[in-house]
């Protein structure tokens, strides 16, 4: 699992790209993690949504979305994630 300083960088890293964007389309790759919406239904939740903030809380990153909708991203082992843009 990524360590909090490395999890910093992404945060800002996310904040920079991501911030004031709308999605388009969303997608989880492996859908057995996500723990609230079915694939698809997560599918149509984000798509429209426009990315308000990303902040970072212990080793835990939240996208807030319009709407107040959040995606919530615990990085687990690897701590990938794929950005499309």
């Amino acid at each position: 699992m990524p360590e909090a300083p490395e999890l910093m960088v992404v945060r800002e890293v996310l904040e920079r790209r991501l911030a004031g964007l709308t999605i388009d389309s969303g997608r989880a790759v492996r859908p057995t993690v996500l723990r609230t919406l079915l694939p698809d239904e997560f599918e149509e939740d984000v798509a429209g949504r426009s990315v308000d903030s990303v902040s970072r809380y212990g080793k835990t990153l939240t996208i807030a979305l319009s709407d107040d909708r959040y995606i919530v991203v615990i990085p687990m082992l690897s701590g990938r994630l794929w950005l499309v843009a």
